[in-house]
């Protein structure tokens, strides 16, 4: 019964995904870069198969899921045409007996060097070095061996562009509060992965490499950032949060020490930029000896004049720890993305 009411969930967040939105684009739109260098490569997949501290920004369902203490960071040129701009995501969690776990994270994003403008006064006030940020606290909560669920509550602040006479009160900044919610069915149908007997080394360092943990099926949806509109200095002024629908699903047909393989696609929809769909996500991982991780995908925009972009990235895995790196071409010239993550059981 619990299969079943995860499967319709999923079905009513796919039918929300067609549902009218508001014309006005949000506000914030760096919170809709990705982090990690593990998504990037695989076209932004996350919602159903982060089950660390990543799962913060994908999923916080994924949480339910996740070793004892998980730690993560990532930092990325978003923008390379704009030299001066930089996000960075830091994250940690702590799972309490595979029951119920709480997370903290936070989003940067320097933007560089920008004009102050003022409508009402001279042109270009002068420079100034805008940051944004939002920092957030997750909870999940482990309701049966395969069921996650999870929510989040976060502080974003955001720079506000116009330096006018109403700035002086505000400092040029504005914020609100914003919360997710998400749910996770991890390792569904176990023996759909096929499973192969591996090697037995005979090496210390075999205890040291990560050990495959998801089988069969994992499906997720979420909703993220969503709360009340994000307040201008003028108070008649407001816009709406990046609030974004993700539902996604990751099939592992492969697992074994010699060689594992995953595939995932997610579906994107930011409910207050207007139209359909917004985005679709398709990765792949394959990793050999259970340390190499080789990934690729496809981030695909599905409105006109959307951008859509081949990904491919690598890493090494441990059983404590990773580091891994991301590569695409957005625009003209090309994005590197790298992070680091580290976790332990007791």
């Amino acid at each position: 019964m619990r299969i079943k009411g995860s499967a319709s969930f999923i079905m009513a967040a796919v039918m929300l995904i067609q549902l009218p939105a508001f014309a006005q684009k949000s506000t914030a739109a760096f919170m809709y870069y990705r982090p990690g260098a593990v998504s990037s490569a695989m076209g932004g997949i996350g919602v159903s198969n982060f089950e660390n501290a990543y799962s913060e920004y994908f999923n916080p369902a994924g949480l339910a899921f996740s070793p004892t203490i998980t730690a993560a960071g990532s930092f990325d040129h978003p923008l390379p045409l704009f030299l001066g701009d930089a996000y960075s995501f830091v994250g940690a969690s702590f799972n309490v007996k595979d029951l119920f776990a709480v997370g903290v994270s936070t989003n940067l994003y320097w933007k560089g060097n920008e004009a102050m403008t003022n409508s009402s006064g001279p042109l270009v006030l002068g420079l100034d070095a805008p940051f944004d940020w939002q920092g957030k606290i997750s909870v999940a909560y482990r309701a049966s061996p395969h069921i996650g669920v999870g929510a989040s509550v976060s502080l974003l602040e955001t720079t506000i562009a116009d330096y006018g006479p109403l700035e002086v009160s505000g400092n040029g900044k504005s914020s609100a509060i914003l919360f997710d919610i998400g749910i996770m069915a991890s390792s569904l149908l176990p023996e759909g992965t096929l499973t192969i007997p591996g090697l037995s080394f005979g090496s210390p360092l075999w205890a040291w490499t990560a050990v495959p943990s998801q089988r069969g099926i994992s499906i997720g949806a979420s909703l993220l950032n969503f709360g009340g509109k994000i307040k201008y200095i003028d108070p008649s002024r407001s816009d709406y949060p990046p609030t974004t629908l993700l539902v996604g699903a990751s099939y592992y047909p492969l697992q074994s020490d010699i060689a594992g393989l995953m595939l995932g696609i997610d579906a994107e929809k930011r409910l207050y930029d207007g139209g359909g769909l917004s985005y679709l996500h398709y990765g792949s991982e394959l990793t050999v000896f259970r340390v190499l991780a080789l990934r690729a995908g496809y981030f695909q925009g599905t409105a006109s004049g959307e951008s859509s972009f081949f990904t491919f990235g690598a890493g090494i895995r441990t059983r404590f720890f990773s580091l891994n790196f991301a590569r695409y071409v957005q625009a003209i010239l090309p994005t590197w993305q790298f992070d680091g993550t580290f976790s332990m059981e007791i």
